[in-house]
């Protein structure tokens, strides 16, 4: 008798399945199924048919994803552009490593909940504006703290690459030696910090900023170096060369014409320009067209709004543009949830609906990269979350207002 209460106590407290079913499932590690999504204390424990005693939920009709993640995001650092106090993304100085973007988080934020209505859950979050940012950390978008939010932090090093260009014109505010002066100086700082962070001996003295490089340099963290041009690209890789740095490339407007030495060196690229206008030589539709010919050529690429943490709305959209320009459906659905959290390093919870994952996804009444497509619900580790927002309040509150 003893034994069959005691069995039976363990299975009260292990909690009952919850089965979802009707709907297809798309685990994004393999194709569409039609199948139950079976779910115990908050963990993905099988795409099967209900087990017997699962409490069951009908989504008949709909469309199952992981969560999307936001791989390069300003959310939580930024709220209003124009007002400084609400600015959070960089600090003052040049050489920043020891800055946490989890630290300054602000989980109360009013661009996450509307993030959240478009089925984004996730974000990695990174400073920015200096040479070497600070660091980069992984949020869930809801929560009561930033502590609840933290998925994983640190993630690693945010550098941002000096702007190489040079301005020949005669008319240049700046004398052309110069600016390659000024352009030197640019890279010779980031070579003597990580110079610096090499040389660091805690037991002579601790120094917060080498510290906080530590990780990063001896490649048990990652380095996101935000780079656009060729010039800046082919610099960064041959940095992480010399240094064997496990780098990512954040941004990336001229990746693809790299794109075999990224996959040979298995550098993969958090793409941030979809909406970039083109220069006078390229084809209008050129950056549309970069993730595909990244992914043709063996590259892991995710699809990020970049900076504009208002926009994070428009993350499906984006993945959706991409896909109308070559990317293939299964890998713009990647872009913007299993190929970011391997980015991140963060796959082995977040990123598929696979069985020991978390059982956070989002529930859509069809394709989720058609731009007509809505997100109805959406649940974290197995818990349903409200998916009402700032910007739906307002429509509400002048839709109905009344009548002079």
């Amino acid at each position: 008798m003893k034994r069959l209460l005691l069995i039976l106590l363990l299975c009260l407290a292990a909690g009952a399945d919850e089965a979802y079913v009707g709907a297809t499932l798309h685990p994004v590690s393999g194709p569409p199924v039609q199948t139950a999504l079976v779910v115990r204390d908050g963990r993905i424990v099988g795409l099967s048919s209900p087990p017997a005693g699962a409490e069951v939920v009908s989504l008949q009709g709909l469309h199952v994803y992981p969560a999307m993640i936001d791989a390069d995001s300003a959310l939580g650092l930024v709220e209003i552009a124009a007002v400084p106090p609400a600015m959070d993304i960089s600090e003052v100085g040049q050489v920043n490593p020891e800055l946490r973007a989890d630290i300054a988080f602000h989980p109360d934020s009013k661009l996450i909940e509307v993030a959240r209505s478009a089925g984004v859950l996730f974000a990695g979050v990174a400073p920015r504006g200096n040479p070497l940012s600070g660091q980069a950390s992984v949020m869930r978008l809801i929560g009561w703290t930033r502590e609840d939010m933290a998925v994983k932090a640190p993630v690693g090093l945010v550098v941002e690459w000096p702007d190489l260009a040079l301005n020949r014109s005669p008319l240049a505010a700046t004398p052309l030696e110069e600016q390659k002066e000024n352009r030197r100086l640019a890279v010779l700082r980031i070579q003597e910090a990580i110079a610096n962070a090499r040389a660091y001996r805690p037991e002579l003295g601790q120094d917060v900023k080498w510290e906080a490089m530590q990780s990063a340099l001896k490649g048990e963290s990652l380095v996101l170096v935000r780079a656009q041009r060729l010039d800046q690209i082919e610099a960064a890789l041959e940095l992480a060369r010399k240094e064997k740095l496990r780098l990512v490339l954040l941004g990336g407007a001229d990746a693809w014409r790299v794109a075999g030495k990224l996959a040979e060196r298995k550098v993969p690229v958090i793409y941030t320009e979809m909406l970039r206008l083109p220069r006078d030589h390229e084809a209008y539709d050129l950056y549309y067209r970069a993730p595909a010919l990244l992914a043709q050529a063996g590259v892991t690429v995710a699809i990020s709004q970049g900076d504009d943490a208002s926009n994070t709305r428009w993350l499906p959209e984006l993945a959706g543009r991409a896909r109308a320009h070559g990317l293939s459906s299964e890998s713009a659905l990647k872009s913007v949830t299993l190929n970011a959290a391997r980015i991140l390093g963060v796959d082995d919870r977040l990123g598929s609906l696979e069985p020991g994952k978390e059982a956070t996804f989002i529930v859509a009444d069809g394709d989720l990269l058609e731009a007509d497509t809505r997100v109805v619900r959406a649940f974290v580790q197995g818990r349903e979350i409200d998916l009402d927002d700032f910007q739906k309040k307002l429509y509400r509150r002048y839709r109905d207002r009344r009548k002079p």
